[in-house]
């Protein structure tokens, strides 16, 4: 967080620039991006997304809902892996 105002990455279009901001809950500050997998119960990987900080995880498991049938989620308390889905 010290120096990402000074980072230059991605932040040419404001639809890929990575989110900073402050979490009340865990105080604390957030800076990046967000890595969300689909994986099988024996843990392989069917797909991967990367999403902003702010988008919140709800949305991003109601659009996994709809892609893969019979879904069930878990949630880690990583930061990069915030919603694992894996079939039941």
């Amino acid at each position: 967080m010290a120096r990402h105002s000074r980072v230059k990455i991605c932040k040419d279009v404001v639809q890929t620039a990575p989110d900073n901001g402050f979490c009340a809950s865990q105080n604390s500050w957030f800076y990046g991006y967000k890595l969300h997998g689909v994986c099988v119960v024996s843990g392989v990987f069917q797909s991967i997304d990367i999403t902003k900080e702010i988008v919140h995880d709800v949305h991003l498991f109601k659009y996994f809902k709809y892609r893969k049938a019979g879904c069930a989620a878990l949630r880690q308390k990583l930061f990069v892996f915030k919603i694992i889905i894996s079939f039941v």
